[in-house]
């Protein structure tokens, strides 16, 4: 029995078990005499149990971040609190499956290990898959909170290099029923301030920092040192060199300068493509690209130099690539040579992820389709204002390839993508592409419409109406569960692609390529 609640309220109720996995109850109205019934299912009841150590104090509690691979499964805890008795023991009742992330946090002490599910790559006897009858016991460590101080400077003028990051990880044993290894969990991050002075969040014993700054390349992968118990320790200077710039030209296949071709780095592991915008080459062939970061391979640890620089023609089945290192600055000669428009796609697939290869399982491909939208026409499009166009609608997108960018005005990775939204627009408006901006709720639309002339988009933007029923109509199919979102719609007016229901290369991640394709596949060389 539930406490009284208002008439004709909508809940939604959460009921955990300490034998049954969680489950959820969603938009239950209250009326007089409502009964709402649900199925509880087996659970793996998941078990933590603290490391013997020598610290005196007791952790009652911690606060679980647990993220099932369907994250808004009812086992997904984010703010989750864990009890433990007088051994240090506590648990929780989850369902089978497979899961992405296992944290316990704590105001004072840092609770390890950190598990990812890359885990289950590396070693397959400790995967962040529970299986069902099978209850796990995980054993933590405790480590008192700390700091410590450090100094990146420049390699070559010595000077403090202001506005850096830095990552502070911390030696600790993963743990389990099936064995134990070790690896380093983050603790936190450190900046940089004007003097270059920066301060990490650390632990007693062994610890490693990473240098994470944008525009530099550090001397050395990482820091390796020992963390004194009284919070005395310094680390040594952090020395750093600046990313030189990726310079050079693209010709033809006649040797001439290629013009107004696209130009980017991609990779083999995920996230190539994100360090650093697309070019386009100027008048005389030439381009310019500037990386700001260097990744760090997931299955290694070990940053990542070694890159493609590629090109293509926006309109014509040419492209050219040529491997470059990121702390090399050579001249960059690259020759497009003909390959079918799929090139740009298929050519790095270690830079895509298991969902973009297609590599989902039966569950989750069924799931997909019962929420998705692939083939039908999208909800309408029912907006409060529209800018930078009159109001367009599902009938003025026959015949049209229509890419729809959902975001707002406090959302970084959103502004992060607009020089590629844009660079889409201007070279495929002309041949029929329609980009269209949605904007959430966030803001009135005369916020929004400063906030767009202010960055100069220019293309269509529409707000949607403060109840953000049109948003929410797309999110009821999991089009949009997060901003930035991306959704194609086909020249009949359904949706092709969206990159939360439709396992494709992603459409955040290679908007121009998957445009070109589709715009320009039949055309002849």
């Amino acid at each position: 029995m539930l406490a009284d609640f208002p008439l004709n309220e909508t809940l939604r109720i959460t009921i955990a078990h300490p034998t049954f996995a969680p489950i959820v109850i969603e938009e239950l109205k209250i009326t007089n005499g409502v009964v709402a019934s649900a199925v509880l299912r087996p659970g793996v009841v998941l078990t933590f149990q603290r490391k013997a150590d020598e610290l005196e104090e007791r952790i009652e509690n911690a606060v679980l971040d647990l993220r099932h691979s369907n994250f808004e499964s009812p086992s997904t805890m984010l703010q989750y609190e864990v009890d433990f008795d007088s051994s240090g023991k506590g648990s929780v009742t989850i369902e089978p499956g497979d899961y992405e992330f296992l944290r316990l946090q704590h105001d004072d002490f840092y609770l390890t290990p950190t598990l990812h599910a890359r885990h289950g790559k590396l070693n397959p006897n400790h995967p962040l898959h529970f299986e069902a009858g099978k209850n796990v016991e995980l054993r933590f460590e405790v480590h008192r909170r700390l700091v410590a101080k450090g100094r990146v400077i420049d390699a070559e003028s010595g000077e403090p290099v202001a506005e850096q990051s830095l990552i502070g990880k911390i030696l600790t044993g993963v743990s389990s029923d099936e064995q134990d290894q070790t690896e380093f969990n983050f603790t936190g991050w450190g900046d940089t301030n004007a003097q270059g002075e920066f301060t990490v969040p650390v632990a007693a014993g062994r610890m490693r920092v990473e240098f994470n700054g944008a525009n530099y390349l550090s001397d050395t992968e990482f820091i390796d040192f020992d963390v004194a118990a009284d919070g005395s320790t310094v680390i040594p200077d952090i020395k750093v060199r600046s990313l030189p710039k990726l310079q050079g030209v693209v010709r033809d296949q006649d040797g001439m300068p290629a013009a107004r071709v696209v130009v980017r780095i991609r990779g083999q592991i995920p996230g190539s493509k994100n360090i650093a915008d697309p070019v386009l080459t100027d008048d005389q062939g030439r381009f310019e690209i500037q990386p700001t970061y260097v990744l760090r391979n997931d299955q290694t640890n070990q940053r990542q130099l070694d890159y493609s620089v590629v090109a293509f023609d926006p309109f014509r089945p040419f492209s050219g690539r040529v491997d470059v290192k990121l702390d090399e600055s050579k001249p960059i000669e690259l020759s497009l040579e003909p390959h079918d428009f799929d090139w740009p796609l298929t050519e790095f697939e270690g830079e895509l992820s298991e969902w973009e290869r297609g590599n989902i399982t039966v569950e989750k491909a069924a799931e997909n389709d019962a929420h998705s939208l692939r083939g039908q026409p999208i909800p309408e499009l029912d907006f409060v204002e529209w800018i930078n166009s009159e109001p367009l609608d599902r009938a003025k997108f026959r015949g049209h390839y229509v890419l729809l960018d959902f975001w707002f005005i406090g959302c970084g990775p959103c502004h992060a993508e607009f020089p590629v939204v844009k660079m889409l627009h201007e070279l495929y408006h002309d041949r029929g592409l329609i980009v269209i901006g949605v904007h959430n709720n966030n803001d009135p639309p005369e916020k929004v419409r400063q906030h767009v002339q202010k960055i100069g988009l220019p293309y269509p933007i529409a707000v949607d109406h403060p109840d953000g029923r049109t948003v929410r109509a797309f999110q009821s199919h999991r089009l949009v569960e997060g901003f930035p979102s991306y959704v194609l719609i086909d020249p009949e007016g359904n949706v092709l692609l969206d990159d939360r229901t439709i396992p494709h290369p992603s459409l955040r991640g290679y908007k121009l390529e998957i445009l070109r394709k589709l715009l320009f596949r039949q055309s002849p060389e």
